[in-house]
């Protein structure tokens, strides 16, 4: 019952998102004489066998252009946003916070992409795949409409991950089946969706720009979804860590975390 549930509820939200984003997108046409390009989100290289722990060049690096539904291969660095050649930015088109929200979730978009294409390759259950789909579609919309303000303000969004994300996904590549579906939906569904709540509520409050404030208004539902959805899979309890996925615990798949009970 619970797989039907999750199921539905994703292959709803997956239709509401590209619907959502196909009327964006031509609105957008529609008023623009001559519309920004969309910044790219990288099509990398699969994810590199397990080595043990060791990491090296072998790790993907970046991120081509993509659209919701599409399936991109992992990539990752340091996201940022800086002034597009020949347009300063105004200071007074955007306060710190819509600065603060324009790096942060351009850079969870870009790991979260990353994270949910390996979990289609790794996951072992129809849920999770489905799951890592949906997450997926979510954060192209978010880094495309990124993309389509960003020019008008003189900004080039940075198309490389943080090193968070990096040794995220380079922990969720040394595990397999099981482990890795509930690593995966506690990283990319339970952790993603409690960082990008507050991220996206404090700019939805205290935002300036009305074009940035309305992503964070659009997507708050979506992440709500999302986050509901990966509680359902994973038993989910506020600020508790029932189980440790790091490779020091390899040999105790059931390893409980120390933390007080």
């Amino acid at each position: 019952m619970r797989k039907l549930f999750v199921t539905l509820a994703l292959a709803v939200f997956g239709l509401v998102l590209g619907l959502g984003g196909s009327i964006l997108t031509q609105t957008s046409l529609a008023q623009t004489a001559s519309p920004a390009p969309a910044a790219p989100i990288a099509q990398v290289a699969p994810a590199p066998p397990n080595t043990g722990g060791r990491t090296d060049d072998a790790t993907p690096n970046r991120v081509e252009n993509l659209r919701p539904g599409d399936r991109p291969s992992p990539s990752l660095s340091q996201p940022s946003v800086s002034p597009a050649p020949g347009q300063p930015l105004s200071s007074s088109q955007l306060n710190p916070i819509d600065r603060r929200f324009i790096v942060e979730s351009n850079a969870a978009a870009i790991g979260n992409i990353i994270l949910g294409q390996l979990a289609l390759q790794r996951a072992t259950q129809d849920a999770t795949r489905q799951y890592a789909q949906a997450e997926i579609d979510e954060q192209i919309q978010v880094r495309n409409d990124l993309a389509r303000i960003a020019p008008t303000l003189g900004l080039t969004l940075s198309d490389r991950i943080t090193p968070t994300y990096r040794a995220a996904i380079t922990q969720l590549s040394q595990l397999t089946g099981d482990r890795f579906d509930q690593a995966f939906l506690n990283e990319g569904g339970i952790n993603a969706h409690l960082m990008a709540a507050a991220l996206y509520q404090r700019e939805a409050a205290f935002g300036q720009n009305p074009e940035i404030v309305d992503i964070a208004n659009r997507f708050l539902p979506v992440i709500a979804t999302h986050f509901d959805i990966a509680g359902e899979l994973t038993d989910y309890r506020f600020a508790q860590v029932p189980q440790r996925f790091t490779t020091l615990d390899a040999a105790n798949p059931e390893g409980r975390s120390g933390g007080v009970q």
